[in-house]
């Protein structure tokens, strides 16, 4: 098995405990024929609890853990303890998500996906070759498998929700992949562990907005970038009748209409949003809708699986979802040690940095 070990990414990773950030063990009892971990655990440093790893993904939150107690105890494991309730976040907050990737589970076109990893920053698809990606946030995974088309060295996708799963079944097959599911705010990862970290559409969800920043910082490598999105303050819509009318229809019509609908049982919602996205498709009301933020229509994903998929993904049932100012976006990482991040890239709430070592002078090359 040991020649086998030495070829799968899973072996050269820094796992740590994170609650501790301890060194964490493979101890592996099954793999595949190409070495891939299907069934084992990462002990802790006591050697008396660990985290499972169930059919190739790692459970990286004590409360995953405990799902899995039985596992545990068949290998002489115990769970591991949290220090503080909320020091992780919980999966129900984002079951929803699960949901919506395993139904929708091949969302992206891959003109939305050069757009959404790489043109928007300004990079194209050759800077990603040869260096081993944290995608955090991974959803139907997409991004992920893009970026090792792109000939990544490596990909490790995070994702909290069951999601995981569907990311699994398409890239499990690949030496270079692994998969986590945790909390990006407390990730099973050593420091310095990427040369680039992926984040989008994800920080808004988690509980914590700066704590997730600071820790995809934390893993990033000196002389690694990171690009991050997050939900952002709609601009002002103007002055004059048209704006005015919008606004008003938007109070009368659309006003706090996520705070309602997100109440909603999930299956009522799922089918309102269909009937939603099915109205942005048809002639004279489609335009009025798509115009007024109502059903979420991307222009690069044209289907009406995937306005569906958008407009529940804008009101769903998700326990965090916010918008913050590109200012505060901006400070989650001005908040880290001076000189630590330096800003490359910004257009709205979507950023591309370049960690820097704190030795380093932020006029340095880019």
């Amino acid at each position: 098995m040991e020649h086998l070990q030495k070829n799968h990414l899973f072996y050269s990773l820094p796992w740590v405990d994170p609650v501790d950030k301890q060194p964490l063990t493979p101890r592996i009892l099954f793999e595949d024929y190409d070495g891939r971990p299907l069934f084992g655990a990462l002990v802790c440093i006591d050697n008396q609890r660990g985290y499972p790893v169930v059919d190739g993904i790692v459970m990286g939150t004590p409360e995953l853990a405990y799902q899995y107690a039985e596992w545990l105890r068949y290998m002489g494991l115990d769970v591991p303890l949290v220090q503080e309730e909320g020091d992780f976040q919980q999966t129900a907050t984002v079951d929803s998500f699960g949901f919506e990737w395993t139904w929708d589970s091949e969302p992206r076109t891959d003109t939305d996906l050069s757009w959404r990893v790489a043109s928007r920053y300004g990079l194209d698809r050759t800077f990603y070759a040869g260096k081993l990606i944290l995608d955090a946030g991974a959803g139907a995974g997409d991004q992920s498998r893009w970026l090792l088309e792109s000939g990544a060295s490596g990909v490790v996708s995070v994702d909290l929700s069951a999601s995981i799963n569907v990311v699994r079944n398409k890239l499990s097959h690949l030496k270079n992949w692994v998969g986590i599911r945790g909390d990006l705010t407390r990730l099973p990862l050593g420091d310095e562990a990427f040369d680039f970290v992926y984040c989008e559409g994800v920080i808004q969800h988690t509980h914590d907005s700066q704590l997730t920043v600071h820790e995809l910082c934390r893993v990033l490598q000196t002389g690694g970038s990171i690009s991050a999105t997050h939900y952002g303050y709609q601009p002002p819509l103007g002055s004059g009748i048209k704006p005015l009318l919008r606004r008003i229809a938007n109070r009368i019509f659309f006003h706090k209409r996520r705070d309602r609908l997100s109440k909603w049982n999930r299956d009522e919602l799922f089918l309102y949003c269909g009937v939603v996205a099915w109205l942005a498709h048809r002639p004279v009301i489609g335009p009025f809708l798509r115009r007024l933020g109502y059903a979420v229509y991307n222009p690069r994903m044209l289907t009406f699986k995937t306005t569906w998929s958008c407009t529940y993904d804008a009101f769903g049932t998700h326990a965090y979802q916010r918008e913050i100012s590109q200012e505060e976006f901006r400070h989650c990482f001005e908040s880290l040690p001076k000189g630590y991040m330096k800003l490359l890239y910004s257009e709205g709430n979507a950023f591309l940095l370049k960690k820097l070592s704190e030795l380093n002078s932020t006029t340095g090359n880019s």
